[in-house]
């Protein structure tokens, strides 16, 4: 396991790891509820947009992608990023910011999937 998120309601956590799978749990039984594959390289951070079943992982593979975690379905993919991303922020819900270890940074509109800046 490489990363975790706590949803907000406190009943559900979401993991990555190296087997490139984002992984989604009930917390207080730690049951397995779904797993999400087609990661090519490993889940490196995931993180709930804000109290929704919405969540982003960012992958090793360059790869952002928006999951609910309700039935496992990749809702969007976000394109541009051309290397590992390893870190994610998610502001009010609207914007996904992603960058890695070269320091760019990459930020979408989690609603429409549009590259919004890229420095």
């Amino acid at each position: 396991m490489l990363t975790l998120a706590w949803h907000d309601n406190g009943q559900m956590v979401a993991t990555g790891g190296a087997d490139n799978a984002l992984k989604i749990w009930k917390a207080m039984t730690g049951e397995q509820q779904r797993t999400i594959t087609g990661f090519n390289k490993e889940v490196t951070a995931v993180q709930f947009v804000g109290s929704t079943s919405q969540l982003v992982a960012v992958s090793a593979d360059a790869s952002a992608r928006l999951v609910n975690a309700d039935d496992g379905k990749v809702v969007r993919s976000f394109a541009g990023a051309d290397t590992a991303l390893y870190c994610l922020g998610i502001v009010d819900g609207k914007y996904l910011s992603a960058s890695g270890q070269s320091g760019h940074v990459w930020t979408w509109n989690i609603e429409d999937g549009k590259l919004q800046s890229d420095h």
